[in-house]
């Protein structure tokens, strides 16, 4: 490629940065955002996210375009995602948001996406969602939060929380199930060899115990039997 070519303006892609993470953040239980940590490795959880137009070139410099790209949202399985917005990095026309409209307008709207900052129970009142697609009971009860509760920036209510914790525990159910019908003849004969084995195993253990208290007790009695009678008393009559 020439450096003719390089100086053009590249608004669909950045080379230097050909994915783009950044660090996770959440909120914990007193409303306050903080950074979330893999609960296994204890490493800090890294998130991917849509790329951003650029103009000019890694060559000759780039400039970010502010441009809203993706809604991160809570997804009908109970994660949250940035749903991208436009079609295309490129598309830098503010007036046509079409896609937008198909993406949580028609798409989430059919499978219960609720944005972050939103309330379940108030997207329910308004329309924006079927209650069908509402699963925790706790996300319907109650008056519905109100704008100085909700919103950008602001931690999620209680609605919302109750919310992704039941998609969370179906999403779940439904993995382990489907995990369990797609397991071998071959799998599942050998977790059935493994639990006889831990079974066989602890019958052996209890066993054991009841044996070794068993002769406990017969060493105390034959101690007890093999044991001198008391002398007679001297002064007796």
């Amino acid at each position: 490629m020439s450096n003719g070519q390089d100086q053009e303006p590249i608004l669909w892609c950045n080379r230097a940065e050909p994915t783009r993470t950044r660090f996770a953040f959440g909120w914990d239980d007193n409303g306050n955002r903080v950074q979330l940590f893999d609960d296994k490795t204890g490493a800090p959880r890294i998130e991917k996210i849509p790329q951003q137009p650029h103009l000019g070139t890694p060559l000759f410099g780039l400039q970010q375009l502010r441009v809203r790209r993706s809604v991160k949202t809570l997804c009908d399985d109970g994660n949250e995602r940035e749903i991208v917005v436009t079609n295309a990095a490129a598309h830098l026309n503010d007036t046509d948001n079409s896609y937008e409209r198909y993406q949580l307008g028609t798409k989430g709207r059919n499978l219960g996406w609720i944005p972050t900052g939103s309330c379940p129970s108030a997207m329910v009142m308004m329309g924006q969602i079927p209650p069908g697609t509402v699963k925790a009971e706790a996300a319907k009860d109650g008056a519905p939060c109100s704008a100085a509760v909700v919103g950008y920036g602001k931690p999620p209510c209680r609605h919302y929380k109750a919310e992704m914790a039941k998609r969370k525990e179906l999403r779940r159910i439904d993995d382990a199930r489907r995990a369990e019908a797609l397991k071998t003849e071959e799998a599942k004969l050998m977790e059935s060899n493994a639990a006889s084995q831990k079974e066989a195993a602890a019958a052996m253990t209890a066993l054991s115990a009841k044996v070794v208290d068993a002769v406990a007790a017969i060493a105390a009695k034959v101690s007890d039997d093999a044991a001198p009678a008391p002398a007679p008393s001297k002064g007796g009559k």
